[in-house]
Order: C-alpha cells, then sequence, then structure tokens
C-alpha cells in the first residue's frame, strides 16, 4: 500500500522537472561570409563572426528551418542571419545578403 502511494507524487514530481529543464528557444544575430550550401540538405557551411552572448567567431555548418532561405545566396556572399537555437536544435530562421 505504501508503494502505491509513493507512485503518484514520484510521478508528478519527474513531470514537473522535465517541463522546468526543456530548454527554452533563443535567437541570435551575426554576420558571416557562406563557404558553401547544400540546398537539398537544407545546409550551409558559415565562417561567421563572434555573435555576441552564444559563441566565439568559428567556421560552423548549420541548417536552415526552410531551404528556401538559400534561394538567393550562393558561396563567397557575405550574410546577415538569424539563429534560433531550442529543444529542437540550432537553425538559421532568416539569411540576408549585405554588401563586403
Amino acid at each position: 500500500m505504501f508503494k502505491k502511494r509513493l507512485i503518484l507524487p514520484v510521478l508528478l514530481l519527474a513531470i514537473l522537472l522535465l517541463v522546468a529543464c526543456e530548454k527554452k528557444t533563443k535567437f541570435y544575430q551575426g554576420v558571416g561570409t557562406i563557404e558553401e550550401v547544400d540546398k537539398s540538405k537544407a545546409m550551409v557551411q558559415l565562417n561567421h563572426e563572434a555573435i555576441e552572448g552564444y559563441m566565439p567567431a568559428m567556421r560552423m555548418p548549420y541548417k536552415v528551418k526552410d531551404a528556401s532561405l538559400l534561394d538567393d545566396v550562393k558561396t563567397g556572399d557575405r550574410i546577415e542571419f538569424s539563429v534560433e537555437d531550442g529543444a529542437k536544435g540550432v537553425f538559421l530562421t532568416a539569411v540576408k545578403k549585405v554588401e563586403k
């Protein structure tokens, strides 16, 4: 009987902990140069400057939330971009070509 009484409170506590630990989505802005575009995989390789409050300057691949974001950019283009970092991963959500 004692074990049965503990099951519900333990389950509720576990659910509350999972909800409390869920990763909150954050958004950041960056600037970088496109090194490679793979529209079929909705991926882009960037060499970007430091993203304030997020990460230092580096080269890395990013998934894009929508492959159509890659329609008007190509290797060598300088871009401004928005990054979404949430429970489902890291994605570029906006890409805008800028003058070099």
